[in-house]
């Protein structure tokens, strides 16, 4: 009902954008049917208030959303660190000094961000300050994979250390590992280890 860009239009640019797509989104409209905040929330907005609304929920709904990303992160931080750190012991063993120095910096910026379901190779570019096309060409050439499946390597070797190591719950492991969706989630760890994420934590833990 904006002008020259209605709320959907608006919510789907920042989505679409590297430097925003990574914040929430509270919508507070007029337009309160169900069909309406359905299809706000499909849009990518994580709360969706009608009008009239009260203030203090507002409030509390930018409070909670801030506090539960910090939940996670604080409450498996040290579990994510050892993970992570297992994960790439072996690559390392490969690389020169150089090459390590390099892969450091991108596997940092996948750790501080992995739980954005938006992280991409075209985010990591643009924190590298490079080009697309020279990120991944430098990343193929230590790693033999592209920047993209690195990054999606990167999510499943995380999960596949807290699917062994820990009693997190599929939904906590889903999203601390950055998956936008447990479906999602399951059938990438099953493309890659050719079982469901229970089914290996079953198999692991004989």
């Amino acid at each position: 009902m904006m002008p020259n860009m209605d709320g959907l239009e608006l919510i789907k640019k920042i989505r679409k954008e590297q430097d925003t797509r990574h914040l929430p989104v509270i919508v507070v409209s007029a337009r309160v049917e169900d069909g309406d905040k359905l299809a706000g929330l499909e849009a990518g907005a994580e709360v969706y208030l009608g009008k009239p609304f009260v203030p203090a929920e507002l409030m509390l709904r930018i409070r909670k959303l801030l506090e539960q990303r910090e939940v996670l992160k604080q409450k498996y931080s040290k579990v994510i660190e050892e993970a992570d750190k297992t994960a790439n012991e072996q690559l390392e063993l490969d690389m020169s000094e150089t090459e390590q120095e390099y892969m450091n910096k991108v596997d940092m910026y996948i750790r501080e961000n992995i739980m954005d379901s938006k992280l991409d190779a075209a985010v990591l570019a643009d924190h590298m300050n490079t080009s697309l096309t020279t990120l991944n060409r430098k990343v193929k050439s230590i790693t033999g994979t592209n920047t993209t499946n690195y990054i999606r390597l990167s999510k499943l070797g995380r999960a596949s250390q807290l699917l062994m190591n820990t009693d997190m719950y599929m939904g906590e492991i889903q999203a601390v590992c950055g998956f936008e969706s447990p479906s999602y989630f399951s059938r990438s760890f099953k493309a890659e280890f050719g079982m469901t994420p229970s089914e290996y934590r079953k198999k692991m833990r004989k």
